[in-house]
C-alpha cells in the first residue's frame, strides 16, 4: 500500500492573472491533519513545520490526488465582497461581445448568480468556460458571456488547484478510482484540514 502524503502544493496567489494554469509555481507546502492522538513527525519535518504559516482551507473538489481544488477560509470576507458587487455590477448592465479569445477574463451567469470565468476554447458555436471560483467548466453561448470589468481584478483567487506531494500512484502511472475514493473520504472525515506555506 502506498505512503500517506501530508503535503499538498498550490499556486502563488497573481491578483493580474486569474483563473489556473499548468505551470503555476507555488511549492513546499504541507497538509496536515490534526487528530485527537496527534502525529508524530520526523525531525526533518518538525524542521520544516517550524517554517511554516498555518492557514486553514476547505477541500472543495477532488479530481484525484495530482489535482484537489482549495479554498483558503481566510478569504472568505473577499470572496463575500466580490460575490454582493458582481450581482449588483451584472444585473444593473452587461456587455457582450461578438467573438471571445482564449485565456479572456469574463463574467457568466451560474446557478442564478454572476461568477468569474476565463474563455479556454472556442468548441463550434460555444465557448468552453473556467469558472475558476467554483472548480468547474461550462460550454456556453456568446449570448451568455459578459465583459468583465476591470475593477474586479483587484479581488485574488477564491479556489486554487492543489495537489500531493511525494506520493505517487502504486504500480502504475494512473491513480485506481478506489483510491481517490479513500482520499475523498478522508477529506469528509477530517474536517479541519490545514494548508501551510514556508516563510523562508
Amino acid at each position: 500500500m502506498a505512503k500517506k502524503s501530508k503535503t499538498l502544493e498550490w499556486p502563488q496567489n497573481d491578483q493580474e492573472q486569474q483563473g489556473f494554469t499548468e505551470d503555476d509555481g507555488f511549492v513546499a507546502t504541507l497538509l496536515k491533519k490534526v487528530d485527537e492522538n496527534g502525529d508524530v513527525e520526523s525531525d526533518d519535518e518538525e524542521s520544516e513545520v517550524e517554517n511554516l504559516v498555518k492557514q486553514k482551507v476547505d477541500v472543495i473538489k477532488v479530481v484525484s490526488p495530482e489535482l484537489i481544488y482549495i479554498k483558503f477560509l481566510h478569504l472568505e470576507e473577499q470572496e463575500r465582497k466580490l460575490h454582493k458587487e458582481l450581482q449588483i455590477c451584472y444585473h444593473k448592465e452587461r456587455e457582450l461581445k461578438a467573438s471571445w479569445e482564449e485565456k479572456e477574463d469574463c463574467v457568466i451567469p451560474y446557478n442564478d448568480y454572476y461568477v468569474r470565468g476565463k474563455i479556454l476554447e472556442k468548441v463550434e458555436d460555444k465557448y468552453k468556460v473556467n469558472v475558476y471560483d467554483k472548480a468547474t467548466e461550462l460550454l456556453l453561448p456568446k449570448e451568455e458571456i459578459y465583459v468583465y470589468s476591470n475593477y474586479f481584478r483587484k479581488y485574488p483567487n477564491i479556489v486554487y488547484k492543489s495537489h500531493l506531494a511525494r506520493i505517487k500512484p502504486a504500480g502504475g502511472d494512473k491513480w485506481s478510482l478506489s483510491s481517490i475514493e479513500a482520499l475523498e473520504r478522508m477529506f469528509d472525515k477530517y474536517k479541519d484540514i490545514y494548508a501551510t506555506k514556508s516563510t523562508r
